[in-house]
């Protein structure tokens, strides 16, 4: 191709790259050689991409996505971080939601349980706990009288370095703590059952308190539609027997049971009137921003000041979809890519929302570390993929109510995921074929997987990506 004389080709270059549509046919009309407008154009959009940085465990990897591929949806409403945190927990402990004071529901004879989340939820302990503490301590209550369990759900139990890691020394030693633990029956006392049949059972610890304080944050969540309030009783400190049932099929099929969405939601019901059933006094949550900072504190009573949360929180997390990809990316970081098992909260955003925003056949590419691998603690699900011959033999087994593991339904989740999608994982925790066993497929890199992607899905291929994919409700328009 020539370039008209004395022009400076790398200079036309330039100004193509820089500039789109209506101002590179302008430059090319300066530079009198509009002829070529149609060959530039095309070698512009070869050339121009988006790096985009992507969490990854606690660092972050990069990819360099054609801006032609890329779709760019609105940036949801972004919430300002707290201007002093301390300030902020003390403030939301003095006017509660309905409620009095705490320093007012408890006693001096009263015994205390405290429910904090495990290390799986990026919570603030040491901002938010003292002034509970300190509160409780103005009512009367003795660090005899206080205990505090930590509400894991079905995850594994913590090691002392994570609790030290989530308290810091001076609570640990001055309160006594308790990791629950699902499936230690002997410490569970029933409580009932609720109307949807779902037995209840849950930590002895818990359920022999006078008064019931739980902590947490509010985020979207894949089957509850946001996370906090009830779910530290349930599935927090209930027996894996109470989960499985709460997370039974029929509800995790329920096109209801999706992020952002509270009304007819079964699971979300269940999980609250199990909650009432336990008897809850108080809750302190918190509604993080992108950057992980406090942006609300919500206290007082379970249901009203969980919505409260909830109302800021879903502002801040819709993320609607111009149009249907044929790839998304997802990536959420540490704590929530420390295995297999915890990795499944990416793909299932693509699933389990109101409009999902992927072509079915279409290709999720899953951004995690997995430093633990898939997740000992969580090998009965692993083994049900692995063993099983094929996604539908995987569903036959799930989807009978008299079939049992620990872990079951996040099997189902995964053959969900999988029966209308190939999942692709950039991870340097699991090996190709421990993923290939579980019918997915492992990139090395995260421009392998893109580059996998493009060539399936033909060059014009549409991607979205989702930095933040725990933290968003994505919905097509």
């Amino acid at each position: 191709m020539k370039v008209p004389p004395g022009h400076n080709p790398e200079l036309i270059i330039r100004i193509v790259l820089i500039t789109r549509h209506a101002e590179i046919r302008c430059a090319f009309q300066c530079f009198k050689c509009e002829i070529f407008y149609e060959r530039w154009m095309r070698l512009a959009q070869e050339v121009c991409s988006m790096k985009i940085r992507f969490p990854y465990g606690k660092s972050f990897v990069i990819a360099d996505i054609p801006d032609k591929n890329l779709i760019s949806p609105p940036e949801p409403k972004p919430l300002r971080s707290v201007d002093d945190p301390h300030e902020a927990v003390e403030h939301a402990l003095d006017h509660p939601v309905s409620k009095e004071s705490l320093d007012k529901i408890a006693g001096q004879t009263s015994k205390v349980c405290l429910v904090i989340s495990d290390i799986t939820r990026p919570i603030p302990n040491k901002t938010i706990l003292p002034p509970i503490i300190k509160r409780l301590k103005t009512a009367g209550v003795s660090a005899d009288n206080l205990v505090l369990a930590v509400g894991s759900g079905s995850h594994r139990p913590q090691s002392s370095d994570e609790l030290a890691e989530m308290l810091g020394q001076e609570i640990l030693g001055k309160f006594k703590v308790v990791a629950h633990n699902c499936v230690e029956k002997e410490k569970m006392v029933d409580i009932g059952k609720t109307s949807q049949g779902t037995h209840v059972a849950l930590n002895k610890v818990v359920a022999d308190a006078d008064i019931r304080v739980l902590t947490g944050l509010i985020e979207p969540h894949n089957l509850s539609g946001f996370s906090g309030g009830r779910k530290s009783i349930l599935p927090g400190v209930s027996s894996i027997e109470t989960i499985t049932e709460n997370h039974s099929s029929d509800k995790l099929d329920n096109p209801k049971c999706v992020a952002g969405v509270l009304e007819g939601n079964l699971i979300h019901e269940d999980m609250e009137e199990a909650a009432k059933m336990v008897g809850v006094d108080f809750i302190l949550n918190i509604v993080s921003n992108f950057d992980g900072n406090i942006a609300k504190v919500v206290c007082g009573d379970l249901v009203k000041a969980h919505r409260e949360g909830v109302s800021c929180c879903y502002d801040a997390s819709k993320v609607v979809v111009p149009e249907p990809a044929d790839t998304v990316i997802v990536a959420s970081g540490y704590p929530w890519d420390q295995n297999l098992y915890m990795t499944i909260n990416g793909p299932n955003r693509i699933v389990h929302s109101p409009k999902p925003v992927l072509r079915k056949g279409g290709t999720i590419i899953v951004v995690a570390e997995c430093s633990e691998g898939v997740g000992k603690a969580h090998a009965p699900f692993y083994e049900l993929l692995t063993k099983s011959s094929s996604i539908d033999d995987v569903l036959a087994k799930t989807c009978n109510p008299d079939f049992f593991i620990k872990d079951k339904w996040e099997a189902h989740l995964w053959a969900r995921i999988l029966e209308r999608y190939e999942v692709v994982v950039v991870t340097g925790g699991i090996t190709a074929n421990e993923l290939k066993k579980a019918f997915m497929r492992r990139a090395s890199s995260l421009d392998e997987a893109v580059e996998y992607a493009l060539d399936k899905h033909g060059p014009d291929a549409k991607i979205l990506s989702l930095q933040n994919a725990i933290k968003v409700i994505p919905m097509l328009a």
